[in-house]
């Protein structure tokens, strides 16, 4: 599926502007907390990476929070996002906290001004053109910055069962009543490595998270979804991914 970039564009401030004021509603189940949890104690091992920290996709601000429990007090967060509602939203929830609209694939700041560079929940996917952002992650990032991106599964378990394996899906995020609105890519374990490792990227490791998300989200089994994708990553709903520059 080939979709012109400023329609993709455009569709993707649509969606997010039309979701933004009930967004955090749709991500309190303890489901969720378990996911927002994990992804913590990953940051954790990137906590002495450095001080400055650029999250792309920001939405309304939970990269923020989730970082502001492992990183030291006087860490620098910038978040970054298309949608002005998204950004409304985060800004009233943390009025000190610098939020910028921009594109993925075209960043607004100097080259090597960032120590680490994130994109979580699968923001990354939101995003046509994966090979410009990859470099533009690249280009901010100062040498030895971390980068840790999120992205949809092209095979996750969830796609396999609905028979639905194209690059490119139509999506709405967990929770909404409408069904297919916003268009996100989607990557393989070994794609998503070889585009960043493309770009200039050092030590690329990628693993999975949530085996069982939009499959059979009960909390019981998060102890077992958290060893299947380890075990099977490839089968993940998503892919998560760091490398060093």
């Amino acid at each position: 599926m080939l979709i012109e970039e400023n329609k993709w564009q455009s569709s993707q401030i649509s969606y997010w502007d039309s979701v933004a004021h009930k967004y955090d509603g749709f991500y309190e189940s303890q489901w969720s907390r378990l996911e927002n949890l994990d992804i913590q104690t990953r940051l954790k091992k990137f906590a002495n990476a450095g001080k400055d920290v650029l999250d792309i996709g920001c939405g309304t601000g939970l990269g923020y929070e989730i970082l502001a429990s492992v990183m030291p007090i006087d860490f620098n967060y910038l978040g970054l996002d298309i949608s002005d509602r998204m950004i409304h939203v985060a800004k009233q929830k943390f009025p000190h906290i610098t939020f910028s609209k921009s594109s993925m694939n075209n960043l607004i700041y100097p080259s090597q001004s960032f120590d680490m560079v994130m994109s979580l929940f699968s923001a990354f996917s939101y995003e046509e053109d994966s090979t410009s952002t990859i470099s533009e992650i690249y280009r901010v990032l100062r040498p030895g910055g971390i980068c840790f991106i999120s992205m949809f599964n092209r095979f996750s378990l969830r796609r396999l069962i609905n028979t639905r394996f194209a690059e490119v899906e139509l999506y709405s995020t967990r929770g909404d009543s409408v069904v297919q609105c916003v268009p996100t890519k989607t990557f393989s374990i070994q794609t998503a490595k070889n585009e960043f490792q493309n770009a200039g990227f050092n030590n690329v490791q990628a693993s999975g998270q949530g085996l069982f998300s939009g499959v059979l989200e009960h909390p019981c089994f998060w102890s077992l979804d958290k060893l299947l994708s380890r075990i099977c990553p490839d089968l993940t709903h998503m892919i998560v991914l760091t490398g060093r520059k």
